[in-house]
């Protein structure tokens, strides 16, 4: 059993061993997410090796897909606002990095405001 994709948009080691671990035999596993360079995972050949596992890093949007949000944004079909979950001013830019770096916050999107509106 297990999904024949899953796709990583976390970051963090849990996330990836999540889906190393949920990931079916022959699958594939793109990973999509935030990475701190530093951040190290354990995973042995053989995790990949035994379920032949496909890891597929993503580095990003396409063209398409990014003209295509854009059309969705600008045409009002996607409420962007309400993916922005903090805000925070310019001068706390530290703790809005520390709310978004820390995975069990609940922070979608963390935005700072260079015009200093204050913490949401």
């Amino acid at each position: 059993g297990g999904a024949d994709a899953v796709l990583i948009c976390g970051y963090g080691a849990r996330d990836f061993d999540l889906a190393i671990n949920m990931v079916a035999s022959g699958g594939r596993v793109l990973v999509e997410g935030h990475y701190d360079p530093l951040m190290q995972v354990e995973v042995t050949p053989r995790d990949l090796a035994d379920k032949s596992v496909t890891l597929v890093p993503s580095r990003g949007w396409s063209t398409p897909d990014f003209q295509r949000s854009l059309d969705l944004a600008s045409g009002g079909k996607v409420e962007l606002n309400r993916l922005i979950t903090h805000t925070h001013s310019l001068e706390d830019w530290e703790s809005a990095y520390e709310l978004f770096s820390d995975v069990d916050s609940g922070a979608v999107q963390v935005a700072i405001a260079p015009n200093g509106v204050g913490d949401t």
